[in-house]
C-alpha cells in the first residue's frame, strides 16, 4: 500500500471524514479536506513533519503509514528475496506447506520472534470468537496499526508494577546507604537472586555489541513478582526472599548507573511474558554476567550448588573480579 493509501485506511478504521482528519493535524477548516485527499489520492507526498502529525491524529505508530506497494508478483517475490539476504528470512516446508520463518542466529531474529509472538497474541485475542476479550476485527487492525505502541505501553506498565510492589525495599535498602564496593559484590547478589528464585534469561546482545565490545542482557520476567506480591509477608520466607533480593538488585543497578557504569534498561514480550531487559554496556561486567552469572545459574539449576567443583568455580570469579567498581567506569 502507497502512503496515500495508508491514511485513507487508516481514517476510515478511525471513522473520520478528511476534514476531521485535516483539523486534528491543524490544517485550517477551508483547506483541511483538500490537504488530506490530495494525500491520499497521491496528488502531493506528504513531509515527515507532517506525516508525524497525521500519525499522531491517527493515533497510530509513524511505519504504518510508511509505503510499501508492489505492483506486481515478481516485486513482492524479490522484496522476499531482500529479507533472505538483509534481515534472515527463511524458507522452510512443513508437509505441504511453506512457512517463512526468520534466523535466530541473524541480527534481526530475536526481534521478529517477539514481534511475531506478539502478533500472534494479538490475532489469538482479538479474533477469536470464544476469547472473553475479544475485540473484533476493528479492535485487531486498529492495534496492527498501532505497533508496537500498546504493546510498550503494557511492557512499561507491567514493569512499573513490578517495581511498585517493591518500592518500600528499596527505599529502606537505600536509607541505610547502600553501595557496591567491587565487581565481585555482583556475583554474589547474582548468586543470592538466583538461590531465591528468581528466573534470569542471560543471552549476548549482537546487536549492540560491536568489535572488542560485548554486550551482556540480563531479562528479568515480571509475572514472578507480580503472583507473589500476597505472599510477601513473614509467614512466606521464600517469597520474602525473592523480594528482597529483586529489590536490592534494583538499587544496584541505581547504583551503578550513578557511579557511571553503562547499563541500558528496556522492555520486550515473548508469548504472553513480559519482561525488563537490563544491557549491560560495560564490557567488564558483561564478560562477569556471560562467563560467570550465566555458568553460576546453569549449576545452581541443575541442584550443583553445594558441590566443590561449584564453591572452587565462584571463590575463582571472586578472586578474578575483585576489582573496584571505579576501576571497571569506562571498561
Amino acid at each position: 500500500m502507497s502512503v496515500g493509501s495508508k491514511i485513507r485506511y487508516v481514517r476510515n478504521l478511525r471513522n473520520l471524514t478528511q476534514k476531521e482528519l485535516g483539523m486534528k493535524v491543524g490544517f485550517s477548516p477551508a483547506t483541511a479536506d483538500v490537504r488530506i485527499r490530495q494525500y491520499e489520492y497521491e496528488k502531493m507526498v506528504p513531509k515527515a513533519d507532517i506525516l508525524k502529525r497525521i500519525a499522531d491524529a491517527l493515533d497510530v505508530d509513524i511505519a504504518a503509514l510508511n509505503g510499501v506497494d508492489f505492483q506486481s508478483e515478481k516485486e513482492l517475490m524479490h522484496t522476499l528475496f531482500d529479507l533472505e539476504r538483509d534481515f534472515g528470512l527463511r524458507l522452510e516446508k512443513r508437509g505441504s506447506k511453506y512457512m517463512l520463518c526468520f534466523d535466530q542466529t541473524s541480527e534481526i531474529g530475536p526481534y521478529m520472534d517477539y514481534a511475531l509472538s506478539s502478533w500472534y497474541k494479538a490475532r489469538e485475542t482479538m479474533l477469536n470468537p470464544f476469547e472473553e476479550n475479544a475485540g473484533g476485527d476493528l479492535e485487531y487492525h486498529l492495534w496492527t496499526q498501532r505497533f508496537p505502541i500498546d504493546l510498550v505501553q503494557e511492557e512499561t506498565s507491567r514493569k512499573e508494577q513490578t517495581e511498585q510492589l517493591l518500592v518500600d525495599r528499596c527505599d529502606e535498602i537505600k536509607t541505610q546507604g547502600y553501595k557496591i564496593n567491587k565487581v565481585s559484590e555482583l556475583i554474589l547478589l547474582f548468586e543470592k537472586m538466583i538461590k531465591s528464585g528468581i528466573n534470569l534469561e542471560i543471552r549476548s546482545d549482537k546487536k549492540r555489541s560491536a568489535v572488542g565490545k560485548i554486550v551482556a542482557c540480563v531479562s528479568i520476567r515480571h509475572s514472578q513478582f507480580l503472583s507473589l506480591h500476597e505472599d510477601m509477608d513473614e509467614t512466606n520466607e521464600k517469597a520474602d526472599d525473592t523480594a528482597a533480593a529483586y529489590a536490592e538488585y534494583l538499587c544496584a543497578i541505581e547504583y551503578l548507573v550513578g557511579m557511571g557504569i553503562e547499563i541500558e534498561q528496556g522492555t520486550h514480550s515473548f508469548e504472553g511474558e513480559t519482561y525488563t531487559d537490563y544491557y549491560f554496556r560495560n564490557s567488564m561486567l558483561s564478560t562477569m554476567v556471560l562467563q560467570s552469572v550465566k555458568k553460576m545459574q546453569e549449576k545452581i539449576l541443575a541442584g550443583e550448588c553445594e558441590d566443590e567443583d561449584y564453591l572452587y568455580e565462584v571463590s575463582e570469579d571472586l578472586r578474578i573480579f575483585n576489582i573496584k567498581i571505579e576501576n571497571a567506569v569506562g571498561a
